[in-house]
This record gives C-alpha cells, sequence and structure tokens, in this order.
C-alpha cells in the first residue's frame, strides 16, 4: 500500500503541474479543485485498504494524454510484478479504451496487456493480442518471442516452428529450438510408428543443427524400430561423438545394437574407446559385462581399479551385485553386502539424474527444454559419485 500511495502522490502531482501549464488561467482554480477532491477522495480509501476504490478514483480523475500514457504502464506494471493481475489488466483496458491514443500508444497498451494476461495463464487471450500486436514492425521481436513461449509451453509445436523461423531474422540462435521442434513431431511420428514422416522431420532438423545428439538419439531408435541395427549403431555412435555428456543415455542402446550384430569383441573396443573419450560409470559397467565373458578375474580388477580412480554408488551397487553371485560368499559376508546395497540404492532413489547447467533446476527425467528457465539443451545427466 505505501508503494500504491507514492505513486498516486508523483502522478497526481506530475498531472496537475503539466494541466496548469498548458490550461488558461480562468480554469486553473476549478481544475485544481477537482483533482484534490478526487485525490484526496482515493488517498482516503487506500487508508481504508479499499484499494479498488481508489484505483476507481485514481484512473477516473487522472486523463490519459502523451504526458500520463507512462504513468498508467507503470502503474499497471507494478501491479503486475506483485501480482495483483486483476488491477493491471483493469489499468491496461481502461487506457484501450480512451480514443484519444496515438496508433503507437494503443499498441503499448496492448503488449502490456497481453503480459498481464500471460501472467495471468490466460494464454488463449495472451496469444491473440501478440498477435495483434505483431503486425506493428516496431513491437514484431518481442511479440513472435512472447508467442514462442506460449507455443512451446502448450506443445503447439507448429505454430513454434512457424514463429521461430520468423525470428531467425533477429535471433539466429533461434535455430537450436528450431531443431528440437522439429525432433518433437519426430518423437510423436516414432511412437506412431510413422517412420518416414519421422525421417522427414529430422532431415529438417538437422538443417537447423548438425551435431544435435538429441537427432542422433531420435534417429537410431528409427531404424531400431525398422531392424536397421548397423545404421542405429551408427546413429546412437554419433551421440558420443556430438556430445559426450549424453553418452549415458546412448551407451545402453549402442551395447543392444552390437549385441544384434553378434559383434561382442568390437563392442569391448568401442566401450574402452569412449572411457578414453569421457569416463563413466555406465560405460564401466557395459566393460565389465564384457569381460566377464572370458575372465572373471579381469573383470573384477579392471571395474575396482575404476571404482578407485572414480568412485560411484551406482558402481558399488554393481560390485555387490557380483560379490552376492559368488557362492564363496559366508552368511555374515551377504548380510553386509546386502546392508551396503540396500543404503546405496536409498541414496540413488531420492537423488536426481539430470541438472541444468544454466540455472541449476533438476531432476529425475530428461527434459530437452529445461521447465525452469525455458532454454532447450541445458539439461545434461549428473555425473560424478551419485551420477551416471
Amino acid at each position: 500500500m505505501v508503494v500504491l500511495i507514492f505513486i498516486l502522490i508523483v502522478a497526481g502531482v506530475s498531472w496537475w503541474l503539466g494541466r496548469l501549464s498548458v490550461q488558461p488561467k480562468n480554469t486553473i482554480q476549478s481544475t485544481s479543485t477537482q483533482l484534490n477532491k478526487n485525490y484526496f477522495k482515493g488517498l482516503n480509501y487506500l487508508l481504508n485498504e479499499e484499494n479498488d476504490k481508489a484505483l476507481n478514483i485514481f484512473i477516473k480523475s487522472m486523463s490519459v494524454d502523451g504526458d500520463t500514457i507512462e504513468t498508467h504502464l507503470a502503474l499497471g506494471g507494478l501491479f503486475r510484478r506483485r501480482g495483483e493481475l486483476t488491477r493491471a489488466i483493469r489499468i491496461h483496458q481502461n487506457l484501450l479504451a480512451r480514443p484519444t491514443l496515438t496508433a503507437r500508444q494503443r499498441v503499448q497498451a496492448e503488449l502490456a496487456l497481453a503480459y498481464d494476461y500471460l501472467a495471468a495463464g490466460m494464454l488463449d487471450r495472451a496469444e491473440q493480442t501478440f498477435l495483434a500486436v505483431a503486425l506493428q514492425t516496431e513491437f514484431e521481436e518481442e511479440a513472435w518471442s512472447r508467442l514462442l513461449d506460449i507455443y512451446q509451453r502448450e506443445k503447439r509445436w507448429f505454430q513454434a516452428i512457424d514463429i521461430a523461423e520468423r525470428l531467425q531474422v533477429y535471433d539466429p540462435s533461434v535455430r537450436l529450438a528450431l531443431a528440437h521442434h522439429h525432433c518433437e513431431l519426430a518423437q510423436v511420428a516414432i511412437k506412431k510408428n510413422d517412420l518416414t514422416r519421422a525421417a522427414a522431420l529430422l532431415t529438417s532438423a538437422r538443417k537447423h543443427q548438425r551435431r544435435l545428439a538429441r537427432i542422433n538419439l531420435l534417429a537410431g531408435d528409427m531404424y531400431s524400430a525398422e531392424g536397421e541395427w548397423s545404421k542405429a549403431l551408427q546413429a546412437y555412435q554419433l551421440v558420443v561423438e556430438h556430445d559426450a555428456d549424453y553418452l549415458s543415455e546412448a551407451i545402453a542402446k549402442i551395447v543392444i545394437c552390437y549385441e544384434r550384430l553378434d559383434a561382442y569383441d568390437q563392442l569391448e573396443e568401442y566401450l574402452r574407446h569412449c572411457q578414453e573419450k569421457a569416463r563413466r560409470t555406465i560405460t564401466a559397467i557395459e566393460l565389465t559385462k564384457c569381460l566377464l565373458r572370458h575372465s572373471e578375474a579381469e573383470a573384477y580388477a579392471y571395474l575396482t581399479s575404476e571404482l578407485k580412480a572414480q568412485p560411484s554408488l551406482r558402481g558399488i551397487l554393481f560390485l555387490i551385485e557380483l560379490q552376492n553371485q559368488k557362492v564363496a560368499n559366508t552368511e555374515n559376508q551377504l548380510i553386509e553386502l546386502n546392508m551396503f546395497y540396500d543404503l546405496a540404492q536409498a541414496i540413488l532413489k531420492r537423488r536426481a539424474y539430470y541438472r541444468c547447467n544454466h540455472c541449476g533446476f533438476s531432476g529425475r527425467i530428461l527434459f530437452w527444454q529445461c521447465p525452469s528457465c525455458k532454454r532447450w539443451s541445458t539439461m545434461k545427466p549428473i555425473h560424478g559419485i551419485e551420477g551416471d
């Protein structure tokens, strides 16, 4: 309320001084009297915590012209930031009802009203208002950016693609979002087994981002659905080459491809290559499984050396599973191993698997667009002791 009173005082004084400078002397006294009457009436409502009545008085007593339009917009913006969206909408709707606004002032008021609707979650009204504002060249970039946010939030990917293609003129970085929009549609097509359409969408995505890990993951899924294991393997391997952070998303699928191709020796060689490129617990586990096929001692030695170099709860869990399979374990040893196993599992169940490297948002599901900061490709698998 203190902030609102301050704004009323400043706005009232500014309006009064402006009128004094332009009105004839014989009308100054009557104007001042009317202003004082309405102004102090509004203050009285405020002091009695009747904010809506105070706002009505303020809006009615202050005419809208070139000197006061900014005050109205500032007051509406203040209410929006305070979360008082109904009041913000009333102020901006009142502005639009005034016939004296210039074309530019009307667009400014429409833009402010669109932000009110957006903040209130009235996405349909926000969309229509931003579309109207986008017709004005001066404000089209800002309006398109907000429309893109709306379409992405509602997963309306065709509209998002249309708007993002327009935004490329102003911001080339939007090409990353464009690639993901095509990937979203391709993912739906793969689930529907419409693989021809999925291939076309992934081709369009590559035109915007040639080295996007998500494109290669989806391409691998598409080829796997067709039983094209060699092509699927090549696609999944490109994930590792283009962005090693997503190795943990591809490695299990890579193992399946090698197994379907009956190429176990090549799998072992490839896993060693991956460990040299980016050491990950999940890769060490898969390599240990390969080594178990021909030497249990070598497999244990390799896994323990990897855990010493890079401790990991997931790696310890796998080691305990192997120990439980050994007949030589005594009952007491098994009890101790199971206790450690349950403890490590409890810790892993509570942890996040992914974290945004821009805002720090974390979760157990891979979102290609961060739910918090809305950036694309910033959610990455967490590595380290509780990672992979």
